[in-house]
This record gives C-alpha cells, sequence and structure tokens, in this order.
C-alpha cells in the first residue's frame, strides 16, 4: 500500500478526508 506514513498508521480509516484532517491534527500535536 502506498500509505505507509506513520500519520495513517494510526488511523483506523485513512481512507476518508476527515479521517486523514484527524490523523494530521494528532501527528502535528504530537511534534
Amino acid at each position: 500500500s502506498t500509505l505507509e506514513y506513520p500519520v495513517f498508521r494510526n488511523c483506523p480509516n485513512p481512507l476518508f478526508t476527515i479521517s486523514i484532517l484527524l490523523c494530521i491534527g494528532i501527528y502535528l500535536i504530537r511534534f
């Protein structure tokens, strides 16, 4: 799969835009 980023690994549904935005937010908060 092309989604091998740690941000998408912690997401239950990385295919949905909302989930992706939430993952990016969590990723930014952690860093």
